[in-house]
């Protein structure tokens, strides 16, 4: 469980790295755009996606290993693979725990968001970068609680 977790928070990452890169070659493409060249000229760095495919792919191995099947071709998360009553009960606290803390960080995350004003020019990608920890937390805040209760 630990790995999963650790290979899916890495995953995360490397999703929330490729959309700000991606987030950036459309800024570009709409700079040259507006300034009307005949030439569309842009940078993009494939690093993020090749190591998202690169980690994706040990993550499909790993699960197939495990026996999970086509489930984990679907990246599904670890909720909807409970087998029995016991872990169903486990699955329904660590929802739960997981939905009371997005209930309080949704709200922060919303308060971070007026500073985006102040940050934009530095920080364009910073939604992109919020709605990626939310995620984090949630995954982190139902990985620790079913791992408490079981």
């Amino acid at each position: 469980m630990k790995l999963r977790t650790l290979l899916h928070i890495l995953l995360f990452g490397l999703a929330c790295w490729t959309f700000t890169k991606l987030f950036e070659t459309s800024e570009q493409i709409v700079r040259s755009l507006k300034e009307n060249t005949s030439e569309l000229q842009i940078e993009f760095n494939i690093i993020p996606i090749l190591l998202f495919v690169f980690v994706l792919v040990i993550y499909t191995y790993l699960e197939k290993k495990r026996g999970s099947g086509k489930q984990s071709l679907l990246l599904m998360p670890d909720e909807f693979k409970e087998q029995d009553e016991r872990e169903q009960m486990i699955t329904a606290k660590a929802c739960r725990t997981s939905y009371i803390v997005l209930y309080f960080a949704m709200p922060c995350a919303a308060l971070l968001f007026i500073f985006y004003p102040f940050i934009q020019v530095s920080i364009p990608y910073f939604p992109i970068v919020i709605i990626f920890v939310l995620i984090i937390v949630q995954h982190l805040a139902y990985m620790f609680s079913f791992r408490k209760n079981r």
